[in-house]
């Protein structure tokens, strides 16, 4: 599959600009899902930092999309949506089985960075 100088491929972009449709089409025909951009990233992160608990669910449920998968840092999904407030994507990967006390390379877990963002309903559902 072709890439961006970034290494991220058409699934990444589809999922950026809410193509649900180009998604779901490229998935049937066989894209890879766990592909990582040259940070690590996969489609299942950008999906997660584009908020779309639809795309999220779709990835994992039926393109097989790796919850454990980690970019370059050793950041997961889990710490993502921790980060960033996706509360619902944050239970949804928990209920999946996400490593809660999964670390980066400098040792930071997902509570602490629901701690350090002030996001406190996730923290409460991390802990």
């Amino acid at each position: 599959m072709a890439q961006d100088q970034m290494g991220r491929n058409a699934l990444h972009y589809a999922i950026q600009n809410g193509q649900e449709v180009t998604v779901k089409y490229l998935i049937d025909h066989g894209i890879e899902v766990n592909e990582k951009d040259l940070q690590g990233i996969t489609p299942l992160m950008t999906a997660i930092l584009y908020a779309s608990q639809e795309m999220v669910e779709f990835l994992v449920e039926r393109g097989g999309a790796d919850i454990h998968t980690k970019d370059i840092e050793n950041w997961t999904p889990l710490m993502l949506a921790a980060q960033h407030g996706r509360y619902t994507i944050v239970q949804y990967l928990l209920r999946k089985g996400a490593e809660v006390d999964a670390r980066t390379k400098t040792g930071i877990t997902p509570l602490m960075l629901a701690s350090q963002y002030g996001q406190l309903a996730i923290v409460k559902c991390l802990m």
